[in-house]
């Protein structure tokens, strides 16, 4: 004799717990709309719904020995719906505190790096004020004018070897005085750009 679909909740309950898919599948048909519903109402999203959803009943068919014992089902789903709507929702919460956290540090490190760049600033301009006159003009309109030196020249009424040789005197000289307060990276960065 074939078996006769069970149509009460405990009757599928007994034959799911003994591990029938066929009334395990049943009762998913029966209460799937009403889990994803709770679902989609406290997450907004169908996809997550869907994915914990999934949860909800596998976790059900995993602890699926101790389904016979349950005497409300609709609650027992509630009660295991609710938790999962928790957890995904303490989920967040953690992930939007890492988030914060991360988004914090980067500020941090952002002023960091920018008050380090203030003070090179402030380092290299000290450097360019102990240049004398001539290489500090000659400097300054090269690397902060974009002139060239036949302009710089023309400018200061000097020839383009001498414009050439103040620019290289003052390269060094900034670069020692930077070097010698500032450490060795400065240094390096000024002498790869001058």
């Amino acid at each position: 004799m074939p078996n006769q679909p069970a149509n009460n909740d405990h009757d599928l309950l007994v034959l799911a717990g003994k591990g029938d898919p066929a009334a395990f599948a049943e009762l998913f048909h029966r209460y799937a709309r009403l889990v994803y519903s709770f679902l989609y109402e406290h997450t907004d999203s169908a996809q997550l719904a869907n994915d914990l959803l999934q949860e909800v009943f596998t976790r059900l068919w995993i602890t699926r020995e101790s389904l016979p014992a349950i005497r409300n089902i609709s609650a027992y789903l509630y009660t295991i719906t609710r938790n999962q709507v928790m957890n995904e929702l303490k989920k967040k919460i953690r992930e939007r505190q890492r988030l914060q956290q991360w988004t914090q540090q980067q500020e941090v490190a952002d002023a960091e790096a920018d008050r380090w760049w203030v003070q090179q600033l402030d380092l290299l301009d000290q450097a360019i004020s102990q240049l004398p006159e001539q290489q500090q003009r000659a400097w300054l309109l090269s690397r902060r004018e974009g002139l060239s030196y036949v302009e710089i020249a023309g400018s200061m009424g000097l020839s383009r070897e001498t414009v050439k040789k103040y620019i290289g005197y003052a390269n060094a000289a900034i670069i020692k005085f930077v070097s010698e307060r500032a450490g060795l990276a400065l240094a390096l960065f000024l002498y790869k750009i001058s």
